[in-house]
């Protein structure tokens, strides 16, 4: 719905989904029946009052929302007669952003009677998701509607981590209006080759606290992407609104520290100053959460308040150790925060005081201020003993309670505490990892959901402390690094995390065939996992992955346009199995937005106006029902564009003119989709001069063809 142009209703829906399912009124029980909720949902969404993520919005139950004021839009932009179609793409673009998210009937705009969602456009919907048995998916698929990853710790995670590698989800970027191909593919270059973090903006794998706040030239960012793909003008995502929708699902939901700590690592993104006064208001009503309190401090140090961060670490460990109002679980918990902040100082290089941290573990209260003592940043076989035994009793301890993030952080802390107590030796690092994965072997069926969580994140954490040792060691063996990488895909094979890893290793040893050769493999066959869904179909994020590794493989290694261009064919698919060309993939990515502006984008950069163009209408055959997909036939293939942007003599072929783009917006009438400004009086004006000054010179008189676009030329 959004993707044609309705992005109100689309809206409108979500909100009336959320309103009802979690924010129902307390004047109905489990008893009242369906039509009597809803007969009295759309009274309340009748009386146009805040909805969720809006201003004064408390949701359906509290019968105190806000009235909103009537709002109005002044257009700043009008359609110019003299260059039609480029004021008409302006206009529609400034009617597209004010058209985010549903008007009032009392508004003061337009007559345009999409603007305003009424309950009778909501009612078939809302009996779909009557009786919703999990919010966990409820939350996580709006997430997917904001463009965000879901959040990995929910009971249907399994579930829903599997739609990342949606190609019918995964379009974030397809309201940018930016014309390179190098703004999202970004390439590697003697600098970005130091970090592999840098080409994954099209990400498949799980998210965890370290990558909720991750600093990006360190480590995967999962917000990141997000943040650079809504926070501009033309997103079709308001990020405002998202943040208070997000805001709203804390507050029902006010033991889920996850979703909490989510909330704010979004906030973050958008804003530090809000972000952090939105924490401390969180903790003043959860005092006894150490999640929160480890998420405060990390927005203390990334915004730059270092000594602010270590007082709010050291307050609540010891805290957390002496306080009667935490539980036992809770308190196990506080290995999350040593974890969070051994890792703040391996990064920034202070490995003696990392082992100061771990000497302090054991103790009741610590005293995280830099010891004046040089022995204290001495492993002791007693200190040793004392901190590893602790830790392991706490793994235990997460591990009955299937905690996944906590455990795997507690491995990760013994991993780096043998990797620091033996000399850097990365074998003796890898032992905790090891045992874990052993542990997890043993657990009984009922555990079948934590365990396959835990083992991905435990790889990911390996491959963390993997590139970390890569980055940081001046002796270590490529080759081991890649024996354990290719374990990790041979298990996850679509986890962008360790094929950035193994393509960043390769990378920088200049052998690029073993890259080629993994991604052919992933992009080619279906994976036979334990789970069974989605199991038959090659993920678009493993073909974005591929297409972003042939572009950068250099010429001497076999990188041309023609091999580009092959990886796009072989993500698009041949659905003729009798051609040459056919390749072996189970499903194909022909519905993915992002596929097509991506390869429209390719064609563009190679000065191939002609490929361009045959790629558009391609696209537009396959995905007739996007809207944004249509309108690059007005932002990047406008012939006075492509005149500005590409010299004549390198281009192959010209823009589009009048006629074709004329055919181009007929296409959008056909198709239904929305359209805000209206000009086909304009057009029909214009072509009348045309004929006009053509009859006057005595020359013949070609008139546009309207085509389907079901008869448009491949």
């Amino acid at each position: 719905m959004r993707e044609a142009g309705f992005a109100e209703h689309a809206v409108g829906l979500w909100q009336a989904i959320l309103e009802l399912t979690l924010f129902q009124s307390g004047t109905i029980d489990s008893a009242t029946a369906r039509e009597e909720v809803l007969s009295a949902f759309m009274d309340f969404w009748d009386s146009e009052v805040a909805r969720v993520g809006e201003v004064g919005a408390k949701g359906w139950r509290s019968g105190h929302n806000t009235l909103l004021e009537p709002r109005s839009f002044t257009p700043r932009l009008r359609v110019n007669s003299k260059s039609i179609f480029a004021s008409w793409m302006s206009c529609e673009r400034e009617h597209i952003h004010n058209a985010r998210l549903p008007a009032r009937s009392l508004d003061e705009e337009n007559d345009d009677p999409y603007r305003v969602v009424l309950s009778t456009d909501l009612r078939e919907v809302l009996s779909l998701v009557w009786g919703l048995a999990s919010t966990d998916v409820l939350v996580d698929s709006f997430l997917y509607f904001c463009h965000l990853p879901p959040i990995a710790f929910s009971n249907d995670s399994k579930k829903t981590n599997h739609w990342m590698g949606d190609s019918f989800l995964r379009n974030e970027f397809m309201s940018s209006s930016d014309p390179a191909l190098d703004r999202w593919v970004h390439k590697w270059n003697t600098n970005t080759r130091t970090t592999a973090s840098v080409p994954v903006y099209f990400q498949n794998f799980v998210h965890s606290f370290d990558t909720l706040f991750a600093d990006h030239e360190a480590w995967f960012s999962s917000i990141g992407p997000w943040a650079t793909a809504v926070l501009n003008s033309q997103s079709d995502v308001d990020p405002e609104w998202v943040s208070k929708v997000l805001r709203s699902l804390v507050e029902a939901m006010p033991r889920n520290d996850h979703l909490a700590a989510y909330s704010i690592a979004v906030e973050f993104a958008c804003d530090r100053i809000k972000a952090a006064k939105y924490a401390k208001s969180l903790l003043k009503k959860r005092p006894s959460s150490l999640w929160l309190y480890n998420v405060y401090a990390l927005i203390e140090r990334r915004s730059g308040n270092l000594e602010a961060a270590d007082r709010v670490w050291e307050t609540t460990l010891s805290m957390s150790q002496n306080s009667k109002t935490f539980t036992e679980r809770e308190k196990a918990d506080s290995v999350l925060l040593w974890h969070t902040y051994i890792w703040e100082m391996l990064e920034a290089g202070s490995l003696d005081y990392v082992s100061y941290l771990f000497n302090s573990i054991p103790q009741s209260s610590p005293s995280l201020k830099a010891p004046v003592d040089p022995k204290q940043y001495i492993f002791s076989p007693t200190s040793l003993l004392k901190t590893h035994n602790l830790l392991s009793d706490i793994q235990e301890a997460l591990l009955a309670a299937g905690n996944a993030n906590t455990f795997v952080a507690c491995v990760d802390c013994l991993a780096i505490l043998a990797y620091l107590s033996k000399s850097r030796d990365l074998n003796k690092a890898l032992q905790p990892y090891s045992n874990a994965f052993d542990r997890l072997a043993t657990l009984p069926v009922q555990f079948e959901s934590f365990r396959s969580v835990s083992i991905e994140l435990l790889h990911q954490a390996r491959a963390r402390l993997l590139y970390y040792h890569a980055r940081t060691s001046s002796i270590y063996k490529p080759s081991q690094i890649r024996a354990l990488l290719a374990d990790s895909i041979s298990l996850f094979p679509h986890n962008t995390i360790f094929l950035s890893l193994f393509a960043w290793n390769e990378s920088r040893f200049r052998i690029e065939e073993r890259v080629r050769d993994t991604i052919m493999d992933i992009t080619t066959k279906a994976h036979n996992r334990a789970d069974q869904i989605l199991t038959t179909q090659v993920p678009i994020t493993s073909h974005l992955f591929s297409i972003f590794t042939e572009l950068n493989r250099p010429i001497y290694a076999g990188s041309t346009p023609h091999s580009v261009r092959a990886a796009f064919e072989k993500a698009i698919g041949d659905q003729d199995p009798s051609t040459p060309t056919h390749y072996n993939t189970v499903s194909t990515a022909r519905s993915s937005l992002t596929l097509w502006k991506l390869y429209i984008l390719f064609e563009l950069s190679q000065h191939d106006i002609n490929r361009a163009k045959d790629v558009f209408y391609r696209g537009m055959r396959a995905c007739p029902w996007s809207k944004e997909l249509i309108m690059l036939a007005f932002s990047h293939l406008r012939a006075d564009i492509i005149q500005e942007r590409y010299p004549g003599a390198s281009r192959k072929g010209d823009g589009m003119n009048f006629l074709e783009l004329r055919s181009v917006y007929n296409v959008l009438i056909e198709k239904e989709l929305r359209i805000h400004v209206d000009i086909e009086d304009e057009l029909d004006e214009f072509v009348a001069e045309m004929q006009q000054k053509t009859a006057a010179l005595g020359l013949p008189i070609a008139m546009p063809e309207d085509a389907d676009s079901e008869d448009e030329r491949m």
